[in-house]
């Protein structure tokens, strides 16, 4: 077979490559074109049929899409540059390698001539991998397809069945629907197959959606209303917020807070790490903060504040798991723990429950 658009190989699988990872990037939220996630694999699927149909090799195969899904990374987390260049780079390049795999199985059964399992041997192997990113030590969700429909709300209601990963084989299965009937296009029009690929691309497609839209716009709030302020000061990490005294950082936040809550309001949200530097648990109860901060709101009597704070806490190394056990051996058994504080109106109501633990 022959792909007749490609003149020149690799100067057309280098455009396909970076075209496909350009159309990847603008598939993500916060962008509203991120709809196209449902076709935005359907350029790197060919750019893996044309490479194995001109036997390029696999290095160069797997070069070119390589750069596809690293162009797609980059783009989509660059917000993560301006925290730490040398981590956006690190994690974006062992990520890219690590979304690489499924391809790695795609071409690995079509080359064995199992090609009727290796479509959907490759739909769920993406599914198994961001399984594996959610719940290894190694997490980082931030890539899942199943989240890129973010901006849709109205055709995800499925996802309270499913998850978001039922969401991400519902985009690989879309896109590689697409593909086959693109590949039918441009390789072997058969009708039958064409027809066959159509029929179930509109009953993948239909069905979720149609239940989503039913259930979005008849979906009605039970209950009372409640009035929520949630409170993110826009504080530089680098050179204010782990730089500046607790007193001043709360300052800011109790400031924000009073601008806009009312004698309505039920509950402020302060984010993960309001307070950062707020003490040793052991000493949680007598903590000044949470002084300061309940004479602050004194009179509002119905308000509940939600925080997030980081406390030191000393613990027996025994106890944790071996990749705690080794920071807790080099921090001399002093951990940071990630806590959310819930202060109902007191500081004797105060409830903790912990995060996670992070190395100081």
């Amino acid at each position: 077979m022959s792909f007749k658009i490609i003149k020149n190989l690799h100067v057309r699988l280098s455009v396909l490559s970076i075209f496909s990872g350009l159309i990847l990037a603008i598939s993500w939220p916060p962008f509203h074109t991120s709809i196209l996630i449902l076709v935005a694999f359907v350029p790197i699927l060919i750019l893996e049929r044309v490479t194995r149909d001109r036997k390029t090799g696999s290095y160069a195969t797997f070069f070119y899409l390589y750069i596809t899904i690293l162009i797609w990374n980059l783009c989509c987390t660059s917000w993560l540059h301006s925290a730490t260049p040398s981590g956006y780079f690190t994690v974006n390049i062992l990520n890219a390698l690590m979304q690489l795999l499924p391809f790695l199985i795609l071409r690995w059964l079509i080359n064995r001539g199992k090609t009727f399992i290796a479509y959907p041997s490759f739909a769920f192997s993406f599914v198994l991998l961001e399984y594996f990113s959610l719940n290894s030590p190694f997490a980082y969700p931030v890539m899942n397809l199943g989240n890129s429909l973010a901006m849709f709300p109205y055709i995800i209601q499925w996802y309270e069945i499913t998850g978001a990963l039922g969401g991400t084989l519902w985009v690989i299965s879309i896109n590689i629907l697409i593909f086959k009937i693109v590949s039918s296009l441009l390789y072997a029009p058969q009708t039958k197959n064409i027809k066959n690929h159509l029929i179930l691309l509109i009953i993948i497609i239909v069905l979720p959606c149609s239940y989503s839209l039913i259930r979005y716009y008849n979906y009605y709030e039970n209950g009372r209303a409640i009035e929520v302020a949630i409170i993110h000061p826009n504080m530089d990490a680098k050179t204010e917020k782990y730089d500046w005294e607790n007193d001043k950082i709360l300052s800011r936040y109790i400031t924000l807070t009073n601008k806009v809550i009312t004698s309505e309001t039920d509950y402020v949200i302060w984010p993960e790490s309001a307070i950062p530097n707020a003490g040793w648990i052991e000493d949680f109860q007598i903590n000044p903060y949470f002084g300061q901060i309940e004479n602050s709101f004194s009179n509002y009597e119905n308000l509940n504040i939600i925080s997030g704070l980081i406390v030191n806490k000393l613990v027996n190394h025994t106890t944790y798991s071996p990749s705690d056990q080794f920071f807790t051996k080099k921090m001399k058994i002093i951990k940071n723990t990630l806590l959310t504080l819930e202060l109902f109106n007191s500081p004797a109501n105060i409830k903790l429950s912990s995060l996670g633990l992070r190395k100081n």
